[in-house]
């Protein structure tokens, strides 16, 4: 409120949900919600059910139109993977733009993520922050600040959840803000 910014970005992890994405990618998260919204009820056999309602936010139009632009420039991916000195995953960096649903839960169950796919079929990644983020946003005091979050998978929210390129992936995506905020913010 007293400073107020024209945008607030969040970068950082999440989990990839697409099998076209690979560790250390990055998603810019358009739209977002929270996959936790809805209602429990029992159903007809008396077991518990969850009806999801979720209410999704999407993505300024102007910024992801200059995101797009910054991140069609493949030596820009290129230069920030290899200004990564540790290790690193062996595929090529690439910047999707999709839905990033937010919740509670650090999900370590590749069944759960399939089933959060039912709230939207282009479901690409999950993280807990993003949707707080852009709600925070717009309930702000006018002139409200633009929200964007850039996350890079660092793992896919299966049994096999790990730590091995946490930092790589909160690498790239606090890189990819930083060329993004130096051409256009």
């Amino acid at each position: 409120y007293l400073f107020s910014p024209r945008f607030i970005a969040m970068t950082g992890i999440a989990a990839g949900l697409q099998d076209e994405l690979n560790i250390g990618d990055i998603v810019v998260a358009d739209p977002t919600w929270d996959y936790a919204s809805g209602k429990i009820r029992r159903d007809s056999n008396k077991q518990l059910e969850f009806l999801p309602e979720p209410s999704q936010v999407r993505l300024d139009t102007l910024l992801k139109a200059q995101i797009k632009l910054v991140t069609s420039e493949p030596s820009l991916t290129d230069q920030i993977r290899s200004s990564w000195k540790a290790k690193k995953p062996d595929t090529v960096l690439t910047v999707k733009f999709g839905p990033m649903a937010s919740g509670p839960s650090v999900i370590t169950a590749k069944s759960v993520g399939e089933k959060l796919k039912e709230q939207n079929r282009k479901l690409c990644a999950v993280d807990m922050e993003t949707y707080g983020l852009f709600i925070a946003a717009m309930y702000a005091p006018r002139p409200s600040p633009i929200a964007f979050s850039i996350k890079a998978i660092s793992d896919f929210a299966d049994e096999e959840k790990n730590d091995e390129y946490r930092a790589y992936a909160a690498y790239v995506s606090a890189s990819l803000l930083y060329h993004l905020a130096k051409r256009f913010l």
